[in-house]
């Protein structure tokens, strides 16, 4: 396994163990003590997963504290176009975006702190996600932003498929931020 920084603090690149054979895959792709030794006290609390077609785009979510978390996300089938935007006004990268290709056949997930709203894209095929956060869901703190108020170039051909409540998310402009 192999961890490594991205562009946003505190975001990175998980590299699991992943091993083909004629059978299929096995795949790791957390190891705690590993973790540890990037300084990443991660400790899942919930497993979540997400199927989408082609042309969907969800986010970007995050819970606001006291029940802010961490997540692990991991495209387990397909290919998706993973965005991250930080949320934390001390950071210096507040206000900055980034994107990654997370794919099934990479072996690749991205870890993303709390305070790092995320969200992705289904461009090229469905997509199966895992997420694995550090703090169960609650309703009352999950939060996000308007997938198109931030200047991310979207990989869509087509207007996005989208929930009516991500459609109806506040614009980053207009979001005071509790990290």
């Amino acid at each position: 396994m192999r961890i490594e920084p991205l562009a946003i603090e505190g975001c990175f690149l998980v590299h699991g163990m992943k091993a083909t054979d004629v059978r299929g895959w096995f795949w790791k792709t957390f190891e705690r003590e590993e973790f540890l030794r990037h300084g990443l006290d991660f400790e899942c609390r919930e497993t979540f997963y997400s199927l989408s077609v082609p042309g969907v785009l969800r986010g970007m979510h995050f819970q606001v504290p006291p029940k802010a978390h961490d997540k692990l996300v991991t495209c387990v089938a397909g290919r998706a176009f993973d965005v991250m935007l930080d949320l934390r006004k001390g950071s210096p990268g507040f206000g900055k975006s980034l994107s990654v290709d997370l794919n099934a056949e990479s072996g690749v997930s991205v870890f993303v702190p709390a305070g790092v709203a995320h969200g992705f894209c289904t461009p090229w095929s469905q997509a199966l996600m895992s997420y694995h956060t550090s703090a169960p869901y609650d309703p009352t703190c999950d939060l996000g932003i308007n997938w198109d108020s931030f200047g991310m170039r979207w990989p869509l051909q087509q207007p996005p498929i989208v929930s009516p409540r991500d459609a109806s998310l506040p614009a980053l402009d207009r979001f005071a931020t509790p990290f």
